[in-house]
Parts: structure tokens; sequence; C-alpha cells
């Protein structure tokens, strides 16, 4: 046959890497060993070549101890022959033994039958650096020998190293060969003249003559100091490998052909939380690991079977991934041990790379966000989006994004998710002067417990947000917001987490003033194209009171209206009367992002009616806000929609006539049906949603996720026989629908175990909101009862005194009227009138507290000097006999023209300085503000009278309140409530400070842009 090359053999056996590792004997090349990859490119690593180097050398040092060993064993059976033979030809054997002598690289020293050497080769003399003629007839073979390993290795009992014929190859042979020819080779250190050692491995053979008589022995010892250095030098590889196993970061594992536990290092300890040190591993049965370690595992079968799969194919394995159920990931590496063939073992690897497998998460998360932004065009995409990509690391389970309003200079919460509608109220917006708004200025993230980041603070935090963190958001330097994140799950956020939230805030600032710009280029060119633009569509353009500004002419044409009646007509006109209440509340719904279409008819002016769609948009117009309204004629598709309709009648009655979604979910494969009013339900089309299980959990509200388990859970288990859960189920608008959900298995696995599933989701929102407004209205019940005692307890107390003293007065002029004098009973009078007027006050304080918190009151705000409303009302006070000059006003304005409704402010401020004289001493000290802070318009009220217990502080605006320091004084607890009713209908707020027998400041804050004019 041909022959064929050595590329054709590997090319034949799909061979297409090979690696190469020479065997090595004492320095000298023997052979070599070769690794093969089989049908893929193998690119060796260098732990791989470093771990296969080692095993060559292993291998080398094995194969040349073998050849020594034979070596050893030949010469021996030469000598044997050698022996036998000489009996027969004593001259042939004398001249073979020279030859052999002389030239063997052995040692050999023959004794006559007395012990004393009589031939000594010349490879013994170089060797051992003695010269034959010292030691024939002269010496015995204890020259060489250390005394103290005779002692260890013989059982000769009178060894006397000073006797220079105690020991030789004599004693040797009678104790050991006995009836034999040859002793057993034994291992010894000769030493040489100059002092030095060598290892030998020593046969010591008699010389009988014919007669069978003694006539000496013969020792032949081989030179084994090599191999000795050899087998230290493997001994030390080997330790030295086992101690690189031992202190490898990862976790490494041997096994034997048994599968059994023949190495194993602290880090597979660490890795799999075995508590016990490597060595007591050392035995243990792998398959019975591994089935003790699969409860660690998602998929625990998998985890088996994977490994039996990879112990069979004998492939080397390279970064085979698994996942724990602690959320960790492993990576693994396998090298099956292989020598010609026959399986040694097998070397497995394993590392824990979550953290390389989070930052290759949070790269794409970043990724994608960047491409999102670039593409985004609205502010609160934006902000939705990158919100979305916080939520999408593990740790976060809510977000709060702020923005500075441009105009109040306040932080404002624009988007959140995962925070309860309790919390936001709360955290809806922070002023300059709150502590919140200081550490978002101070333009450094900030991580840790709420109470560690701010201090001295009375709000309640959700006990299930654990870590806090604020990252500021930046734009050019300047900070225009930040970015707050919370965990339900972490103590602590890890450094990688931290790293891509900051990473991901960095990306808002620009991309936010990006929009803005497009934005305002945008609302540019729309001003300008908007009338010129010659769609079909109804346009409407609003001011922010819902007035038309202007409309396109295809309203002028087809509603039958000139441009002059519909300029300046309120939108709602244009829509059927008998819907423009639902038409209100349907774009309410929509400019606040609820919503996105309005199905209202407009209402042409000859009573006509055409069926639309309307979108509404906030925008500008002349630089104003304006509100853009586009209509869209659907009558044709209206038609349209009504012959499809009654084609798929008996289809949709039969699936959903009940108006309920239908789902059908296979539990084995985990694929869920979903019907067309399933997903129209929460707001989606047909295609928006996948046929998963993933996706219905994904919908449903993470507060309710687990109690909807626990219900499949009873059902499946035959703790119920229907299946019934209500809970909430996020809508594509970003809202939340209570869903109720009703199911029941229809097939079962030859275990009994439930296979399908089949349900209905039914929308009880409506049914929930009534709920809701149904306990508010029960809160609101209580809450008005308790007013309702608390104005009974004031009103008695309040109204007995004055009451008594009219009904003794009154008792007196009937019966003493004619001995009175017209002074007498004028005076009797005017004190029946005061008392009156008392009683009236009490009642219109009562009434007007009442219509200001009804919204009843009229607001009408108009530019006042409020200097001189100040002025005007402390000179009143100053006249009067009890202040007589003690109230002091201070101010930096000359005038201050601010839009107020003068009669509240009168009001406020009266009743403040009223406080003030009424809880003071005889010696009231009334000092008065008015000046700007924090740009804010202050006015301040400080008194030095009784103060308000601090127990009492917090209920100090509740209607009918009074302090337990203040029963004795004359009022009715209606005062500050007024003041702070009053001041926040001016967009303002009240504040105080107060300590017991020192006195109270109270303070009214208004917001800069109630001032119009000042000097």
């Amino acid at each position: 046959p041909e022959a064929i090359s050595e590329k054709e053999i590997l090319q034949a056996q799909d061979i297409v890497s090979i690696l190469v590792i020479p065997l090595l004997s004492a320095g000298s090349l023997i052979g070599f060993l070769g690794f093969d990859s089989v049908g893929k490119t193998k690119d060796w690593q260098n732990e791989d070549i470093l771990l296969l180097t080692m095993v060559g050398e292993i291998l080398g040092s094995g194969f040349g101890r073998m050849k020594y060993e034979e070596d050893l064993i030949r010469i021996n059976t030469q000598l044997e022959l050698k022996v036998e033979e000489r009996t027969r030809d004593i001259r042939k054997l004398l001249e073979l033994n020279r030859i052999i002598v002389d030239n063997a690289d052995i040692i050999i020293i023959s004794t006559d039958q007395n012990g004393i050497i009589k031939s000594f080769n010349p490879f013994a003399a170089k060797m051992l650096g003695y010269e034959a003629f010292e030691l024939i007839d002269k010496q015995t073979p204890l020259i060489f020998f250390d005394p103290s390993e005779i002692k260890n290795k013989t059982n000769y009992p009178s060894f006397d190293e000073n006797h220079e014929h105690a020991f030789d190859f004599r004693i040797l042979a009678s104790q050991s060969l006995k009836d034999q020819k040859i002793i057993e080779e034994n291992e010894w250190t000769y030493i040489c003249k100059n002092g030095r050692r060598i290892k030998v491995l020593l046969s010591v053979s008699k010389l009988d003559d014919e007669m069978g008589n003694t006539l000496g022995f013969v020792g032949v010892a081989i030179d084994i100091t090599d191999r000795k250095l050899a087998e230290e030098a493997l001994k030390t590889i080997t330790q030295n490998l086992t101690i690189l196993i031992q202190n490898l970061q990862a976790g490494t594992l041997f096994e034997n052909s048994e599968r059994k536990i023949t190495l194993v290092n602290q880090s597979f300890c660490t890795l799999f939380g075995i508590n016990l040190p490597p060595d007591a591993l050392v035995g243990f049965d792998c398959a019975a690991a591994s089935e003790g370690s699969k409860h660690m595992m998602k998929n625990p079968d998998q985890f088996i079977e994977r490994i039996l799969e990879i112990i069979s194919r004998r492939e080397i394995v390279i970064s085979d991934e698994l996942y724990l159920k602690d959320g960790r990931v492993f990576e693994r590496d396998y090298i099956p041990i292989l020598l010609n063939d026959d399986l040694l073992g097998h070397l497995w690897q394993y590392r824990d790379i979550t953290d390389r497998k989070v930052n290759e998460r949070f790269s794409i998360i970043q990724r994608d966000l960047g491409f999102s932004l670039a593409a985004t065009t609205t502010i609160e995409e934006a902000l939705s989006q990158v919100m979305q990509s916080m939520m999408q690391i593990e740790e976060i389970n809510a977000v709060g994004v702020y923005l500075i309003n441009q105009q109040s200079a306040e932080l404002e919460l624009v988007v959140h998710e995962g925070l309860p509608d309790e919390f936001v109220q709360m955290v809806q917006r922070y002023k300059q002067d709150q502590a919140q708004y200081k550490i978002v200025q101070n333009g450094e993230p900030v991580y840790g417990f709420y109470n560690e980041i701010v201090e001295n603070t009375n709000m309640v935090i959700p006990e299930s947000l654990r870590q806090i963190g604020v990252i500021p958001i930046k734009y050019e330097g300047k900070i225009i917001g930040a970015v707050n994140v919370a965990s339900r799950s972490s103590e602590r956020l890890n450094f990688t987490t931290k790293i891509s939230l900051e990473i991901i805030a960095a990306q808002i600032g620009g991309t936010l003033a990006r929009i803005s710009t497009e934005n305002a280029l945008k609302l540019s060119q729309r001003n300008f194209q908007l009338m010129f633009d010659t769609i079909d569509d109804f346009m409407f353009i609003l001011n922010a009171e819902g007035k038309i500004i202007k409309t396109n002419p295809v309203v002028q044409r087809r509603l039958g209206y000139t441009p002059d009646e519909l300029c300046g007509m309120s939108v709602l006109e244009v829509h059927p009367p008998a819907r423009r209440e639902e038409a209100a509340h349907i774009v309410g719904e929509m400019l606040a992002g609820r919503l996105d279409i309005c199905p209202v008819p407009l209402y042409k002016k000859n009573g006509e009616i055409i069926p639309v769609e309307t979108k509404v948009v906030f925008g500008k117009w002349d630089g104003n806000n304006a509100i853009y309204g586009i209509s869209r004629d659907i009558s044709e598709r209206l038609k349209a929609e009504e012959t499809l309709r009654k084609s798929e009648e008996r289809w949709l009655f039969a699936l959903e006539g009940s108006g309920d979604g239908v789902w059908d979910w296979d539990i084995l494969t985990g694929e869920v049906f979903f019907s067309k009013q399933w997903k129209a339900m929460l707001g989606y089309s047909v295609s928006e949603i996948d046929n998963t299980l993933e996706e219905w959990k994904s919908h449903i509200h993470p507060d309710d996720l687990q109690i909807w388990l626990a219900a499949l859970n009873k059902h499946f288990t035959g703790e119920t026989e229907v299946y019934v859960n209500e809970h909430r189920m996020l809508c594509k608008d970003g809202n939340y629908k209570w869903i109720l959900d009703r199911g029941k298995v229809v097939e079962w696995t030859v275990d009994h175990e439930p296979s399908r599933i089949i349900g209905t989701h039914t929308d009880i929102t409506p049914r929930k909101l009534f709920e809701e407004q149904l306990r508010k209205a029960i809160d609101k019940e209580k809450e008005l009862n308790d007013l309702k005692s608390r104005f009974v307890a004031t009103a008695s107390h309040e109204f007995r005194t004055p009451l008594a003293s009219i009904l003794m007065v009154s008792e007196t002029l009937i019966a003493y009227q004619k001995k009175m004098d017209e002074i007498q009973i004028s005076t009797r009078l005017m004190k029946i009138k005061e008392h009156v007027l008392h009683l009236t006050n009490i009642v219109n304080d009562v009434l007007h507290l009442s219509r200001i918190q009804e919204g009843k009151i009229g607001f009408n705000p108009n530019d006042e000097d409020l200097l001189k409303i100040c002025l005007k009302i402390i000179d009143g006070f100053n006249s009067t006999i009890m202040v007589k000059g003690q109230i002091t006003f201070k101010t930096p304005f000359k005038t201050l023209i601010v839009k107020v409704d003068s009669r509240l402010i009168t009001q406020a401020i009266n009743n403040l300085i009223s406080n003030a004289i009424k809880y003071s001493s005889e010696h009231p000290q009334i000092a008065i503000e008015l000046k700007l802070k924090n740009d804010e318009l202050i006015l301040s009220v400080q008194d030095n009278g009784i103060g308000i217990p601090e127990k009492d502080q917090k209920h100090l605006f509740t209607p009918f309140f009074r302090a337990g320091n203040a029963s004795t004084i004359q009022g009715n607890g209606l005062g500050l409530s007024i003041v702070k009713e009053s001041v926040q209908m001016h967009g303002g707020t009240v504040s105080f400070k107060s300590k017991p027998a020192i006195g109270s400041t109270f303070t009214l804050h208004f917001p800069i842009g109630v001032i119009s004019d000042y000097s």
C-alpha cells in the first residue's frame, strides 16, 4: 500500500490541535507525550501546558526508574549465569569475569571466605576514590559502609565499628542468603575516600567450588544516586503541585478513575460551603458528594446529568457555567487525566464569576440605556427609561427621580416606581432649607440608612426599604436634580451597584439638556407650521383654561362655526352637552398621562354628531402654556369595525362574552395563552405580550406576587376546589388594575400533578375604588364626628359663660328696671351686647373655617401694599389700653406690593397678634418682622407669653384644639386653623417655635412669586 503522511493520518482522525510534551529522565530525552483535540481547534492555555508538563516530568521520571530497574535485573541475571558457567569452564569464566569487571559501569568487589577484599574493579576505584592496592588483602567492605546504617538495617548482634573484620559480605551472606546463591538487592550508602556519600543498590553472591564449599563472596553495587535524586525531585514536584493546587483561588478537585476524591483544596470547600478541612474529604465518593450538593443549584437534576455527560465524553470542558439558587454563578473547567487512553482520573476547577456576570449585566444595561437615551425625544420618556434601567439592577427595588423646578427652585419628584403611595406624598418635593435638598446640593452620592443620611427627621420610612442612595444629577457642573434609590434586600449596596447607578445618573444631565434644546426648536417650528398644515383632522389650540385660541379650517368648515365664534369658546362646547363632563374628565386623565385617547364625539353647530378620537398634548403658543388637541374622524373606521364585529360576534361571545379575559396555562411547558380581551384589559395589543408565564408574573404587583403563587399552590395541592385570587396587574400606561383571577385545573399527569389550568380575568378596579372611597368616607365620617365632639366641647365651654352672664344681666334688668336710671340700664345692655358679639365671633370663625376647608370661600388676590396692611393692624392694637405701644415692627422695605387677598391676610395677621397679646403677661412685648429670606417672603410674630407645651405642639393647627396651659384663657381653638388655611390659599406655609414660660414665634412663609414690586 501507498505510504500515508502524518498530516493525512491526523485529518483522518479529525485531529485539529496537538500538544507535544517531551519526556525526560536525568536530563535525557526518552520520548514524547502527545495530547490531541478532535473536532475543534484547541487554544492551549498556559495553565494547561504547565499542568501537562508536570505530568510529563512525572511520567519521564517513572520511565527512567523502570529502565534502571530493568538494567539491574538484566545484570543480576547475567551474573547468576556467569556463576553457574564458572563451575564448568573456569578459564572462560575468569576471562569473562575480568572483561565484565573491568568494563562494567558498576561497582564490583570480591572477598575471600573471611571477608578480606580480593578484587576491586576500575569503576569501583573511580567511584569510591581508592586504589586497588589500598584495599586488596588489607580491608573488608566495612570501610565503605555507614556504621549507623548497619545497625538500623541488620540483626547482627556483635557489630563493633572499631573491629575491622566485624562486618563484611560474609555477614551479609549469613544474614540473608542461607540456601540462596544471591541475596536480595538492598539500598545502602557507600562512603567514598573523600567523604562523599553515594546511594547504591547492593547484591551479594557466594563463590562456591565444585564441592559446594564457599570460596568467597562478590558484591555488586549499582550507583543509584541519580535515581534517588530523581525520586526526590519527583517527590518535590508532587509536593509543589499539591501546594500549588491548595493555594489556587479556583476551587480544585481531583478524583480517581473510581470517582474517589484524592486531592481537593480549601477554595473548593469554601465555594460549596463545606465545613471540613480538605484532607477530610480524601476518599469520599464524588458521585455521592454531587448528589449532596445539587440542592444548591437552580436545576439540581441538570447539574448531575451534566457531570455524567462530561465524564462520559472524556473531553476537556472550559467555562461551563452553573447557576446557584442563592444567585451566585460558577464557572467550571474539566480535564480528563489519560495515559495511553487509560483513564487515571478527573480534574475539576470551579470559579465564582458572580461579580463578572453582574458587571456584564450592568454593562448591557448601561449600553442599552445609552442607545435608548440617544433616541429619546421627551424628558418624561428619558426619565422613565433611566428609572427602568435602574430597576433592572437586582439590588434596587425602588427609584425616584427628582428635578429642580426652575420657578420655585424646589426639588420635585418627577417619576418614581416601587414606592408606597403614602410615602410618595411625604417626599413629593423638598425646599432649599430642608436637609434632603442640602444633601443633593453637596454634589456627591451618599448611601446608607435613611436616618444615617438625613438626621433629625420625623419622617416615617417604610420598613421594607433598607438601604437608601441619593445620586445628584449634574450638567456642566451644575446640579439639576437627583436620583434616589432604595433596596428591600440589601443592608449595604455593593460597590459595583453603586458605580453602575452613578454611571447611569451621569447620562441623564446631558440627555435632558439635549431634549430641552430639541423641544424648544420643535416648538418654534410647530408654532410656524401648525396653522398651515393641510391635514384633514380637526385641530384645536387651547389656552391653560381650555379656551380655544386657534383652529384649523377643517374645524370651521365641518363644525359650521366662524373663526370669531370659535375664538374664546370653551372646547367643551364642541362636544355633546350630555357628555361634556365626561370629556373634561378624560382630557384631565390624558394630560396626566393616564389615558391616550378621548372617544367623546364632536358636536356640530347644527346638532349633528361626528365620531372622533382625540389626543391632547401640552405645548407653547406665543410663549404661553397651551394645549394641542387633534381629533380624527373615525366614522368610516367605526362602520368597518361594526361590520367586522358582526362577523366575529359568535366567536367573541363564546370566548369573551362576559367581558372577561381568558387564559390557558400549560404548566408542563410554561406556555400561557392570553386572549385578546385579557391583553386589552391591561391596555396591550395582541402582539405586545408574549404568551409565557414569566410575562404574566412580570405584570403582577410585587406585593401581590407571593399571595398569587400561594393561592395557585393551594389549588394545585387540592386545598381549594377552585382557584380564586384578587391582585393588582400592571397596565401599559404604568397604572395598576385590580383583577379577580379565577381558574380550575382541567388536566392532570399520570402522577396526579396538575398539567393544565384554565381561567378568567375580571377587572374589579371600579369595585376596589368604590371600597376605597367607602373606606375614605368612613374615615371622613369619623373625622367629622371627632370635629363635632370637639366643637360641642369647645362651644359648651365658650358659650356657657357669656350665656350665663346674659341671663344674669337680663334677669337683673327685668327685676330692677324701674329702680335703675338710664345709665345703669345702658351699661347692662352694653354688657349683653358684648357677650352676644363674642358668641357671634365664635360662630363666624367656625363658619369661616368651614367655608375655607370646603373651598367655598372666595379667593380674590390683588396687588396690595403689605407694609401698609401691617402698619394699619399694628396701629389698631397699639392704640388699645391693653397694649399701649408695646408692639414693635421691623422691616427693610419702604413699600412692598404683593398679590394677596387682603381680607384673608388681614385676618391671619390679626389672629397672630391677638394670640400673642392674649397669651402674654400683663406687659406683653410683641415683635413683628417682615423680610426676605431664602427666596421666601417672611412675616414673623414673636411674643413673651406662656408658650406652648411640647406635647401639644403637634395638634396646634387642629380645629378647636387648645393647649393644656390655656384652659383659663378665653378662646375657641380656631384662630390658628384659620391662619393656616388662609396662608395655604396663597401657596404659603406656617411654622412656629415655642418654649413654655419663654414665648412663641409664629412665621408665615410666602413664595417669592407673590411679590409684584418693592422698594
